[in-house]
């Protein structure tokens, strides 16, 4: 590595990765005014996400779309414009918040697409433009467009994004059953007492992403033993299949 920014970036993001997965290289660029260097890091691979440093940028990549981090510290003494806390907090938000993925079609060709980060409030934040396709000039402009959404997350058991939600399991539970990828049932303790909340894979057509959600059946029973919980839970299951 070249750069000392590039060490500070991808510890920002090695505890929401798999560091093993990180690649690194060294580009080397010859210009009028000589050779300049950039570290080129690919943090998940099948959707190229990751960022090259410069000498006084930082340019972030996901997906199909990039970003610029730029210094601009000699017009600003704003901590906030710093340009590397900035590319921190952008790379950080990629692999821990959804990225929701807007595409727009005409026919059955992709005519724009914009990317959205989707913060925990649902405030949606847009880092870049609409990235449009020149194809758009080949087609009849009176043909109705539709749009897709497809929401992304990174999941760090599957060491990529995904359209699933990732399971996020309750440190509280004193025991999870994973029934199958779409079921997993925990199991919580209060007083010694025990009861338990079986968590359902669902999908969401508009969204275009597979989100978890407690099934509600209908009923909040307390157990004196693990075991009872445990075996309701199942049976209830076992009636949904």
């Amino acid at each position: 590595m070249k750069h000392e920014i590039t060490k500070e970036l991808i510890k920002a993001v090695t505890p929401y990765i798999i560091p093993d997965n990180i690649t690194i290289s060294t580009n080397i660029t010859n210009c009028k005014s000589g050779k300049y260097y950039s570290d080129l890091v690919t943090a998940e691979q099948k959707h190229r996400v990751g960022f090259e440093v410069f000498d006084n940028e930082i340019i972030v990549f996901y997906f199909t779309d990039h970003c610029h981090f730029e210094d601009y510290s000699s017009n600003s003494s704003d901590i906030e414009d710093n340009y590397i806390i900035r590319a921190k907090k952008f790379i950080v938000e990629l692999f821990t918040l959804p990225i929701r993925h807007v595409e727009t079609y005409k026919c059955d060709k992709l005519v724009s697409e914009k990317y959205y980060i989707v913060h925990p409030d649902g405030r949606e934040e847009s880092k870049t433009g609409v990235i449009c396709h020149s194809i758009i000039r080949q087609l009849n402009p009176f043909i109705k467009k539709t749009t897709t959404m497809t929401t992304w997350q990174y999941d760090k058991s599957k060491e990529m994004f995904t359209n699933s939600q990732p399971k996020i399991y309750n440190p509280k539970a004193v025991e999870v059953i994973t029934v199958d990828n779409s079921c997993y049932v925990e199991i919580f303790e209060s007083k010694g007492l025990f009861y338990y909340e079986v968590w359902k894979l669902y999908y969401d057509d508009y969204y275009g992403m597979n989100y978890w959600s407690v099934l509600d059946d209908g009923t909040k029973s307390i157990f004196d033993t693990k075991e009872k919980a445990v075996s309701t839970a199942k049976e209830i299951l076992s009636q949904l299949s």
